[in-house]
């Protein structure tokens, strides 16, 4: 299994990706089943060490909002190569 470091990275790049393809954010199941975790509590500690870092954003009460910002995006790109 990934140290959490590298399991935070994928997080954010499966939120991103989930943007991407779908227009609205992944549900925790969605996450956990894209990066492999076997709770949906992990990928809640990951998303909320994310928002700590600012590299994810959520609308408060809102169903499906979590989101990259423009630096997690940002971080998102430069891991993949793009440009």
């Amino acid at each position: 299994m990934a140290i959490p470091r590298e399991m935070r990275l994928s997080v954010l790049t499966a939120i991103v990706d989930h943007w991407k393809g779908a227009r609205y954010g992944p549900t925790v199941e969605e996450i956990r089943q894209a990066v492999g975790l076997n709770h949906r509590s992990s990928v809640q500690w990951h998303i909320t060490n994310l928002i700590q870092e600012g590299y994810l954003e959520r609308v408060p009460r809102k169903h499906r909002s979590v989101h990259a910002t423009k630096r997690g995006e940002a971080l998102v790109e430069l891991l993949n190569g793009d440009t």
